[in-house]
Formats: structure tokens, sequence, C-alpha cells
């Protein structure tokens, strides 16, 4: 494609929503072509856990009402604490609670201590997000969540606004520079 037509290579993003955010993480440990990646509603499985050896920024949104991939122990229909700090998803897998996803990031990624990020979405429905900054080769992270299940923020009738936070942060975001 980029030999076809002009592609901005530093403004690649990617996103997905449940498996496609599963999807993202695994990308975005493995290859350094985009810029950001935003995962909704989803996180890794056992042993799936790796974090992008090259700078990335993120933005993650996950309801901690999520009924299928759950985001902590608290949420609906998790089973209890599965293997290596997992939790068991209704269903029988194994996923990483988001802290222990996003800990992880953080720590890879060398970024600063969390604060909060202020967005146009605060308040409703608990929405709140934290972003950690000065990450290795410029990078951030950005966790958000709020009380909503196993899909976009207030969806589904107002989906357009997550997909406008989220569009936001990542035009906002080229591609961190790599350390030579």
């Amino acid at each position: 494609m980029t030999s076809e037509y002009c592609v901005d290579l530093d403004s690649i993003h990617q996103s997905g929503v449940s498996n496609g955010a599963m999807f993202s993480y695994i990308l975005a440990a493995s290859t350094d072509v985009f810029a950001t990646f935003g995962p909704v509603a989803g996180a890794p499985n056992l042993g799936y856990l790796n974090a992008p050896s090259g700078p990335i920024s993120m933005i993650d949104l996950h309801g901690t009402e999520d009924d299928t991939i759950p985001y902590n122990i608290n949420s609906p229909e998790c089973v209890g604490e599965g293997p290596h700090g997992t939790l068991i998803a209704f269903d029988g897998f194994y996923y990483y609670p988001k802290a222990t996803v996003i800990e992880t990031y953080v720590s890879a990624l060398e970024c600063l201590p969390g604060v909060p990020w202020p967005t146009f979405m605060d308040g409703v429905q608990g929405f709140a997000c934290t972003m950690y900054t000065d990450c290795r080769g410029g990078g951030e992270v950005v966790s958000c969540s709020a009380q909503y299940g196993h899909d976009y923020p207030f969806g589904p009738d107002r989906y357009i606004e997550s997909a406008r936070l989220m569009w936001s942060f990542m035009k906002a975001h080229p591609k961190p520079a790599r350390a030579e």
C-alpha cells in the first residue's frame, strides 16, 4: 500500500474490540509499524502479556462491568483467580486484570507515574482516565474505565464520544522516536 498510496508512516494507528483488542496487544508487542494502538474491552490471555520492545503510545478503554473479559476480580461473571495472576472468565478463559496489563506496559515503556487525564466524558458512569507520560521515545499510555460492560463506553447509542476521544489521542501521538 505504501508504494501505491501516500501514507504517513508516522501516523499508522490500530484499534480493536474484544478479540480485536486482544490482537491489538499482540501487534503492539510484535511490530513497530504503529504509532498508537487502542484496545477496547479486551485484555491478553494467559501467556500473551508481552510488552512492546520499542516505543509506542496506547489508549485503553475497558468497562469495570465487563461480563466477558473481566476488568478485575469484582467484574460480573469473573469466576475467580486463575494461574499466574490471571482472572477466570465465565467461559473458562484466563485473562490478565487490567491493572496488571497497564502496569506491565508502563513499566516496560519506562513511563512516569500516572496522573488524571481530563476528558469531555469525565464523570459519566464514573468515566475517568489516567495518563502515564514521558515513556521511552516520547510515548504515552492512557487507561480509561467507567461502569459499563463489554463494549465501547456508553454504547450502543453513544459510541461516537469514545471514538472521538480515541481519535483525538491518536492524531496527537505520531510514532515515537526509536533510540539509536
